[in-house]
């Protein structure tokens, strides 16, 4: 089960006593809630892990932090996983948790001697802009990486609207998320993404831990990282696994490439490249029922397939919320199916089927 922010904590400690489950990801203050509120308990867990360690201290999760491991003391093994190495200062205070760390055996999956390791699996670029507004150059650059799955880093929150819009004025299928959005706000441009009804993903750092997105295939510098470790942490949105990537830094007339970028990276200029966006392959639909509903993705791509003429191959990524779905249909016949599904009902109740909102 996955315990965070933003969702009902009542509903989620039904289900943890209902369910059982055997493994559990969770933010440290809901799943302190939830030790406080005895929905499970602490001494049958044998394992802790704790993923972005040094981001979790940075953020201000400490003391919250320090009460989870406490509360976590029996555990038989503590994992610390982060693609870079922690700046931990050990001698603040004693603690169970720092005690921890300091015993912790380090495995580094991502020495550049391993043949596998992400840097050794990435095309790297550097794309010169003669103005610093780089606007129009993301825009070439876009045209160039030609609708492939990307992620646009940017450093304010503020940019990110001022990039989307500029790049939906210029027709591209793209989606924004930053920390300033509503959690259910961030979710619908994330699943758009994921989904492949945007092509585009225009984000603040908030992007570059945790998300894991396989067919990210490259990403997108447009303002410089403030340092290595968020550099480190952006380009590992790509070439996750088995698959390689590519990453691009767009460089301002008075902006210095970093000394840490690397230095076989092509330099491609794009001035006078024209503005051509890909139109991306899905569209993605709200539908007004879910799981409450005992709706399923069986019943759903019948219901498409049947009533709105598609085939199987016309349908994507389906994501069935308690009380609603999205589903990615083929983009080119989704307003045809729209027409023919208005008024149908789904195992014989009426719903609500509509383009995504944004």
């Amino acid at each position: 089960m996955a315990l965070c922010g933003g969702r009902s904590a009542m509903e989620a400690g039904r289900k943890l006593k209902e369910v059982k489950p055997a493994i559990v990801f969770a933010t440290p203050g809901r799943f302190n809630d939830h030790l406080k509120r005895k929905d499970f308990d602490g001494g049958l867990i044998t394992t802790l892990v704790i993923d972005e360690f040094d981001k979790c201290l940075e953020l201000g999760f400490k003391e919250e932090m320090n009460r989870l491991t406490q509360a976590l003391k029996f555990t038989k093994q503590t994992i610390f996983t982060s693609a870079t190495q922690p700046n931990i200062v050990l001698n603040e205070e004693p603690n169970l948790l720092f005690e921890r760390y300091a015993k912790a055996s380090i495995l580094d999956f991502a020495s550049t001697a391993n043949e596998d390791a992400p840097e050794n699996k990435i095309d790297w670029y550097v794309t010169p802009s003669p103005i610093a507004d780089k606007l129009e150059t993301l825009a070439r650059l876009l045209t160039h990486i030609g609708g492939k799955p990307a992620i646009v880093f940017v450093s304010h929150r503020e940019s990110v609207e001022r990039v989307a819009n500029f790049l939906k004025q210029h027709k591209f299928a793209c989606s924004a998320y930053h920390g300033g959005m509503e959690q259910t706000m961030r979710e619908r441009e994330l699943y758009c993404f994921r989904a492949g009804s945007t092509n585009i993903l225009i984000s603040t750092d908030l992007a570059a831990r945790g998300l894991d997105i396989p067919e990210v295939e490259a990403v997108v510098h447009y303002h410089m990282p403030i340092n290595e470790e968020a550099f480190t942490h952006r380009c590992g949105r790509t070439a996750r696994w088995t698959a390689d990537g590519s990453v691009y830094l767009i460089q301002g007339p008075t902006e210095q490439c970093p000394d840490y970028y690397p230095r076989q990276a092509q330099h491609i200029s794009l001035d006078d490249a024209p503005i051509s966006p890909t139109r991306p392959k899905y569209a993605s639909i709200y539908i007004s029922k879910g799981k409450r509903d005992k709706i399923s993705k069986i019943d759903i791509v019948g219901f498409l397939c049947k009533k709105g003429g598609l085939t199987s191959a016309d349908i994507g990524r389906i994501d069935i919320e308690p009380n609603y779905s999205y589903v990615a249909i083929n983009a080119q016949k989704a307003n045809a199916t729209l027409k023919a599904v208005a008024g149908e009902k789904i195992k014989g109740t009426r719903i609500l089927i509509e383009l995504m909102k944004k």
